[in-house]
């Protein structure tokens, strides 16, 4: 009898597991859901954290971190929009020949789009006054562009393995998709941003001696290590880690000498003996409030706004 009820006990252990395991979508699953959430028109609060921390040789030492909350609405068929608000705190350390400087700062702003007329208000934070600025041009990437991105990000998550298990992220259990790559990986979407800027950017690029191929190497040193987090009940993106601390500097900085040192060696600049080491180089990115915000900049903003 016992003998039954732990065969029995065992062979439930083992079904539970078994389904669990075939609760996790796959990764193409994952990302297609993700992004048919994520289509032309959305509104979110993102949370945004930047670290890095760098050794530049010669004893000097750079530390900088900066975190921000933006609220933005976004509907790439309409050319009001988007209308971002942000609130952002930066902070920096730089070690140089044994002296440290240190400095912090805080700053709001409002990004308002009206056809093609971008206009963005910024307060200083010493004084608390209000300043604008409007710049004429293209004014967001449209829906086509913004689908042919979603598209070329959404083949190289495919790529990504989803864990087993479940986990939570600010309450919200969340499928978890892990991709290690390099950074060329995405120079498709660089391609297609390219492309879109026009024979004007390609030519100023070629003039500068940068071609794809180029470009296509340099990405290649970077080591790009992601953790995207999607719900499980709605399917939308809720946070995404990026850690591209583990870069290949000596490679970076030996293609760099390579490709421009005759032209760094006019002004004084000699890579061939430098050195870089990179501690930390890390991007997180948190969504919520999806599609219940609303940006509204505030009337004495824009009356006092100079």
């Amino acid at each position: 009898m016992k003998k039954r009820f732990l065969v029995a006990a065992g062979a439930m252990t083992l079904s539970m597991g078994l389904l669990a395991g075939c609760g996790a979508p796959k990764p193409e699953e994952m990302v297609d859901k993700m992004f048919a959430e994520q289509s032309d028109s959305f509104a979110a609060t993102i949370d945004m954290d930047v670290d890095l921390s760098a050794s530049l040789g010669a004893g000097m030492d750079l530390d900088f971190a900066t975190s921000g909350t933006m609220d933005m609405e976004y509907d790439a068929t309409d050319k009001d929009a988007p209308a971002v608000h942000t609130v952002m705190d930066v902070k920096y350390d730089v070690t140089a020949a044994g002296d440290s400087k240190s400095d912090k700062a805080s700053t709001e702003m409002y990004t308002i789009t009206e056809g093609d007329e971008i206009t963005v208000y910024v307060q200083d934070p010493e004084s608390g006054d209000w300043y604008k600025e409007a710049t004429q041009g293209a004014s967001q990437i449209d829906a086509d562009l913004a689908d042919q991105i979603r598209s070329e990000v959404a083949t190289v998550l495919k790529n990504g393995e989803v864990e087993k298990k479940a986990e939570s992220v600010n309450g919200e259990d969340c499928w978890v998709l892990k991709l290690n790559t390099n950074a060329d990986a995405f120079a498709g979407v660089y391609q297609i941003i390219l492309d879109a800027a026009g024979e004007e950017a390609r030519e100023s690029m070629e003039e500068a001696g940068i071609d794809d191929q180029m470009i296509e190497t340099y990405l290649s040193y970077f080591n790009v290590d992601m953790t995207v987090y999607a719900s499980t009940k709605t399917g939308q993106m809720v946070k995404v880690d990026v850690d591209m601390s583990q870069m290949d500097t000596e490679g970076l900085l030996n293609q760099v000498n390579d490709d421009f040192g005759m032209l760094l060696g006019f002004i004084g600049v000699d890579l061939s003996s430098a050195s870089l080491d990179i501690s930390a180089m890390s991007f997180s990115t948190t969504f919520t409030e999806w599609n219940d915000v609303e940006v509204e900049i505030p009337a004495d903003v824009v009356e006092n706004a100079q």
